[in-house]
């Protein structure tokens, strides 16, 4: 009986370690570089999501617009991406996260939350954009359903420490 214990606690544990995507939907979870179309799900650098914004000359009387909402890889392909947004348009500013930070529980209902915020507070975003986003949050979704991972929980922890200004979870003083 111990041994059986022991072998229930080894497998709670590996799956906790190494989580796989939920099946909730038919079709497998897929977030595609928009340069390369390499598959990012699927891969230890999962990428980086990229929010573009217009810019903003009175924040008193402009609202914040989300114009478009891209996943791409790392390096390159987000630098190729980047040079053509900026080659088309010189009023848009972009902010990115690591796909894989998003992927962590903790992070993702931070995430949700963080847009239902700004929604409500009458950030607008286009319909490419919104498109986008809802995407993305539902191909994340698949892999957030879960416990944290023990790298994930000292991630998190890590964070925390960096104030909420400077892109981090914690708070401003």
């Amino acid at each position: 009986m111990a041994t059986y214990v022991k072998c229930q606690q080894t497998l709670v544990k590996w799956k906790t370690e190494n989580p796989q995507p939920a099946k909730i939907f038919s079709n497998k979870p897929s977030l595609k570089c928009k340069v390369c179309e390499k598959e990012l799900l699927y891969q230890e650098d999962k990428g980086v999501i990229t929010l573009w914004h217009r810019i903003r000359h009175d924040y008193n009387k402009e609202p914040q617009k989300f114009e478009h909402v891209f996943w791409t890889c790392r390096g390159r392909c987000d630098d190729v991406l980047s040079q053509h947004i900026r080659s088309q348009t010189t009023n848009l500013i972009d902010g990115w996260e690591d796909i894989s930070d998003v992927m962590m529980p903790t992070i993702f209902i931070k995430w949700v939350m963080s847009i239902m915020n700004e929604k409500r507070d009458g950030v607008i975003y286009s319909d490419e954009a919104f498109n986008s986003l809802k995407e993305f949050l539902l191909q994340v979704f698949l892999y957030i359903s879960r416990h944290l991972t023990t790298n994930e929980d000292k991630r998190v922890k890590s964070l925390i420490m960096i104030p909420a200004s400077l892109g981090g979870m914690g708070y401003d003083i």
